[in-house]
């Protein structure tokens, strides 16, 4: 995936569609946390509206810390204390 990301050593940007794939959302959940700055995101300046493109390198870091950083708190629910 990366290299074909990638000209001359500069990462594309891809729009939201292809943000909402690679992170199994869908595409409005994606702008949306791009909106509220959840996300690691580059608004572009549309004809009526902010586009937001998004780094797919970015996103795989976001996401592999959004994974180490929330606990497992459901490991333990359901068991009762004896």
């Amino acid at each position: 995936m990366e290299a074909e990301n990638t000209v001359l050593g500069f990462e594309q940007f891809v729009d939201a569609k292809a943000a909402a794939q690679y992170l199994g959302m869908h595409w409005k959940t994606v702008q949306r946390l791009a909106r509220e700055h959840v996300v690691p995101a580059y608004p572009f300046n549309g004809r009526r509206r902010v586009q937001w493109r998004f780094r797919i390198s970015e996103l795989d870091t976001w996401a592999k810390s959004r994974l180490t950083s929330i606990g497992h708190s459901c490991r333990n629910a359901g068991k009762e204390k004896r």
